[in-house]
């Protein structure tokens, strides 16, 4: 494969990987927000069960039926609760001693398990999470609850990591592409770009790009094992090549 075969295949890797950052961690912000509709529409207006205490004694219920249970404290704050959501999947809710929405374990509306984790703030810190075509995927975010590291499974059954910076955008994204090989792109906060990739034939390749994805320069080993260094102008146009 020829150094002007390989950018062209670059020029559309390079687009193609920072969209998908970009769905990963979109994703991630509506999942949270997901949550919170979730725990808004079921803290009122459905029949419960709530227990304080209970003594031990020689009868064995075998059952509860409810469409709600709540578990309090001595003082009748809720720290757990069990329900139905409105798409009718189970969902679990703790809370901590002051009050503070924790923990969130659920299905989704597409029958997948959700975990959901949050801090003593109530800012979303972690979920753990299955897509609708099975593929899991974990985010962690800062302690301003915006998503900062995501790691997935693509469709194709490869893993990807994906880190954001403190407004949301991707700014390294380490991934295998279908052939299994690794490929890591950096972006800069003007959209500088820099990618160094292994090819399927097992090449090398470093690539760096402007902020409108246009590659300006790429060093390579061809299918030979010889190296090559070429450069672009802004148009495309190559200034200079080797060899």
């Amino acid at each position: 494969m020829t150094t002007e075969e390989r950018v062209e295949r670059l020029e559309r890797k390079l687009d193609r990987a920072e969209r998908r950052s970009r769905v990963m961690l979109v994703a991630v912000v509506l999942s949270v927000a997901a949550v919170f509709l979730l725990c808004a529409r079921n803290r009122t207006g459905q029949k419960s069960f709530r227990a304080q205490s209970f003594e031990l004694n020689d009868t064995v219920q075998k059952a509860i039926r409810a469409e709600r249970l709540e578990l309090v404290d001595s003082t009748g704050k809720p720290r757990a609760m069990l329900f139905l959501a409105e798409d009718a999947q189970p969902a679990l809710v703790l809370w901590d001693q002051n009050g503070k929405y924790r923990a969130l374990l659920a299905l989704d509306s597409f029958g997948q398990p959700v975990l959901y984790l949050r801090d003593q703030t109530g800012n979303p810190r972690a979920s753990l999470t299955l897509d609708k075509s099975g593929q899991p995927g974990l985010a962690l975010a800062d302690q301003d609850g915006n998503p900062r590291v995501s790691l997935g499974v693509n469709d194709s059954g490869q893993p990807v990591l994906v880190m954001a910076d403190q407004d949301g955008n991707p700014r390294v994204s380490l991934d295998l592409n279908d052939s299994g090989q690794p490929t890591l792109d950096l972006w800069a906060q003007n959209g500088n770009s820099a990618q160094l990739s292994i090819d399927e034939y097992g090449q090398p390749m470093l690539a760096l790009a402007d902020q409108n994805d246009k590659p300006r320069a790429a060093l390579s080993i061809d299918d030979s094992g010889q190296p090559a260094l070429k450069l672009w102008d802004q148009n495309g146009n190559t200034v200079w090549k080797a060899p």
